[in-house]
């Protein structure tokens, strides 16, 4: 993965936590208050980020 991909794939993710959905994501589809379901979308979009550092960091280490 360049780093070209992965500020697309990170540009992605934030297009995807600023959007309102008509079909919520797996697992939020129940939470009706907008700052939970905001702070879960975050928590999501962190470990989102800590994989793909770990990616990174492999596929660096494996060079």
């Amino acid at each position: 993965m360049t780093s070209k991909d992965l500020e697309a794939a990170l540009g992605d993710a934030e297009d995807a936590f600023q959007r309102k959905l008509e079909i919520p994501e797996v697992g939020l589809e129940h939470v009706s208050d907008p700052a939970t379901l905001q702070l879960r979308k975050a928590c999501r979009l962190l470990d989102a980020a800590g994989f793909l550092a770990g990616v990174a960091r492999s596929n660096y280490r494996g060079s």
